[in-house]
């Protein structure tokens, strides 16, 4: 009873601790989060459940079946987004109680459930970050090792298949469960069982293949999915072949990434927490393993020599550590450093080798020491969180060093007010604000990162004249906008609201709009350019994913020609860049050749210098232009680029109707 009211006491520190932050930033999410809400509220609406986050085919959509029930219960919100991966951070505590008893002793598991009770920062922010199950991971690989520890001590088969089980539900859920994964396999086929090591083993294989099945069970719906994707998901995995890469990894890993995780540094840091903080830090750590290594000797090199005993349970959550920190190294994203977020799940194997090695430290040497040391750490995580002030995090940024605002109440009500619906805006604006409107108003991406999350509303924006809908914009892209939109001779309403600066009303100078035209068929002319000719089409054949593209490198002088039949009136050219933003023309010039020969620049380098940042953001670029009798209309290069091809996803002309 005593140990009970012990470990409800660190579930509501762990609470508190949690909610503080959350509380001081009013529950703000990201759009990453917003993502998980957005999922989350289709399920309610829809009954259809995606398999994975919306825009990857990787990540499971466990959390957002969580979010849902969630919402259902208690309504759509941040506070209630933010709370789903808040109570498996929460689960944990108990959960980890009971890892330490399995691995070594009840107080190992006490010290161990206080120290993620009161983690540094990084754990602290990320057990109520919704975004795709990193809380959640960090349960899943517990529960599989606590019933794979029943099964080491009692070898009813129920419990290997449920560990397993649990395993292929984290594998959907993130992929980060193979740092559990592998060292519970290790263990099923050489735990030393009583038996010679030839016998061990072969037991060990007959006990792994008919667990396995369990484990495809649990990810059923990723292997359904990547039986009929071409197992689309193992494009986005694999590992980095170059030496050199991991080393770099290796060498980020050392003096960032695991100082973050231990809490001398905080995410997106480069300065200590306090002085010195990197070198006790990485003290503790190597007084950790020595004092596990020394009392452990012979348990360690039975598991090294694929014979580990069952009781070798301190050295299956070491593999656990070493593994996932070796896997970060060599994976693709070891360059994440600053933020580790796929380092997580070592805190578990972390804080109950830490149990270990301090209940060691209780039993052989002195238990106040002991008592110290765990106190020790605890202001040490404390510290990351509050030295100098509580830290909270800032929003993500926007555009040149501006990041999203906190509140979007005022922006919001805005919006309602003028009755905006649609609007174009960056992905760290546009997800949070559909959530938060519960899709009341929806957005088309403008700016980067260009990460098509939900396709219907860029769909959507398509067939209601995209150039023509409000820009949401922050304060570093105001000014450039501003110029854009006057170059390419649009009209326009401006407001800041929420310290955003917002273009709307846009509408020509004669009332044209682009759906009051008519496109011109590709049949009605042919194309040429300067270069890679043969794929000259391929800006022309109606599909935004196929591009023409110059082959080499954009260089003054380049240039791709429309080539009309017939001589045509032209009202409007629509250049757009689709997924190739990259592409985008450094400098440019439209030329028009009249059917009487004469030839006229009808947009200028200028003009398009003024609306070049409004192509490379949005993607595409509307230029209204009234020419009669054209004969060939002419895009020309004034300026280099010494690494970017030039690309053009859709070249589309439209005249009256």
């Amino acid at each position: 009873m005593r140990d009970f009211f012990l470990i409800l006491t660190l579930v509501l520190v762990a609470i508190v601790l949690r909610l503080d932050p959350l509380v001081a930033t009013n529950f703000s999410i990201d759009s990453d989060e917003a993502i998980v809400g957005l999922m989350a509220k289709h399920i309610n609406e829809t009954s259809k459940i995606p398999v994975f986050y919306y825009g990857q085919p990787y990540m499971g959509s466990f959390e957002a079946l969580v979010a849902a029930i969630l919402f259902k219960l208690f309504g759509i919100s941040s506070v209630t987004l933010k709370t789903t991966p808040l109570i498996f951070s929460v689960l944990l505590i108990p959960l980890i109680y009971l890892l330490g008893i399995k691995a070594y002793s009840k107080r190992a598991g006490i010290f161990a459930a206080a120290l993620i009770a009161v983690p540094p920062q990084m754990l602290v922010e990320w057990s109520a970050k919704a975004r795709g199950g990193f809380s959640e991971i960090i349960f899943l690989g517990g529960l599989a090792l606590f019933f794979f520890f029943r099964w080491l001590d009692s070898r009813k088969f129920i419990d290997l298949a449920i560990s397993y089980a649990i395993l292929g539900l984290g594998w959907w859920t993130n992929n980060q469960i193979i740092f559990f994964g592998l060292p519970i396999i290790y263990f099923t086929l050489f735990a030393d069982f009583k038996g010679r090591l030839l016998a061990n083993f072969f037991s060990g294989l007959k006990s792994f293949l008919l667990a396995t099945p369990f484990f495809f069970i649990g990810s059923y719906p990723f292997w359904r999915y990547n039986l009929y994707n071409n197992f689309e998901s193992f494009t986005f995995f694999g590992s980095i072949s170059h030496s050199e890469t991991i080393l770099r990894h290796l060498a980020v890993l050392k003096v960032q990434a695991l100082p973050i995780i231990l809490g001398a540094f905080r995410q997106w840091s480069e300065n200590e927490i306090f002085e010195g903080a990197f070198y006790l830090a990485y003290f503790a750590l190597i007084l950790l393993f020595l004092i596990i290594i020394v009392f452990r000797w012979r348990q360690i090199c039975l598991t090294s020599f694929f014979h580990p005993p069952v009781s070798a349970k301190v050295e299956l959550l070491g593999m656990v550590f070493v593994v996932a920190l070796a896997i970060f190294a060599v994976s693709k994203f070891g360059w994440l450093s600053q933020s580790p977020r796929y380092l997580l799940p070592v805190y578990l194997p972390l804080y109950l080798l830490t149990g270990v090695a301090l209940s060691i430290a209780a039993e052989r040497s002195s238990r106040m020491l002991a008592n110290l040391a765990l106190l020790l750490v605890i202001f040490f995580n404390l510290s990351s969180s509050y030295l100098g002030g509580r830290y909270l995090s800032g929003e993500p940024f926007v555009a040149a060093g501006v990041r999203a605002e906190l509140d979007h109440s005022e922006l919001i009500n805005w919006l309602k007010e003028k009755k905006i619906s649609y609007l174009r805006t960056n992905y760290w604006l546009g997800y949070r604000i559909a959530f938060e409107t519960r899709e009341e108003v929806k957005f088309a991406l403008f700016g980067a990162p260009y990460e098509a999350r939900i396709l219907n509303y860029q769909e959507n924006a398509e067939g209601i004249t995209r150039s023509a809908l409000p820009i949401l914009a922050v304060s570093s892209q105001a000014g450039a906008i501003r110029e854009a939109l006057t170059a390419l001779g649009w009209r326009f309403s401006e407001a800041w609201v929420n310290n955003y600066a917002i273009f709307y009303d846009l509408r020509r100078a004669d009332g044209t709009e682009l759906r009051q035209l008519l496109q011109i068929s590709p049949e009605l002319f042919t194309v040429k350019a300067s270069h890679n000719f043969e794929k000259a089409a391929e800006a022309i054949d109606r599909a935004l994913f196929t591009r023409w593209g110059s082959g080499a490198n954009q260089a003054e002088g380049m240039w791709y020609k429309i080539i009309f039949l017939l001589h045509r009136n032209l009202s409007a050219i629509r250049y757009r860049l689709g997924s190739f933003s990259a592409d985008y023309p450094r400098g440019m010039e439209i030329e028009a050749v009249f059917q009487n020969g004469e030839r006229k620049i009808v947009f200028s380098a200028a003009e398009y210098e003024k609306a070049r940042d409004l192509l490379r953001d949005d993607r595409e670029l509307l230029i209204f232009k009234p020419l009669k009798d054209v004969k060939e209309i002419v895009l020309k290069l004034t300026a280099g680029e010494p690494v970017y091809d030039w690309s053009i996803a859709e070249l589309e002309l439209y005249g009256a109707k």
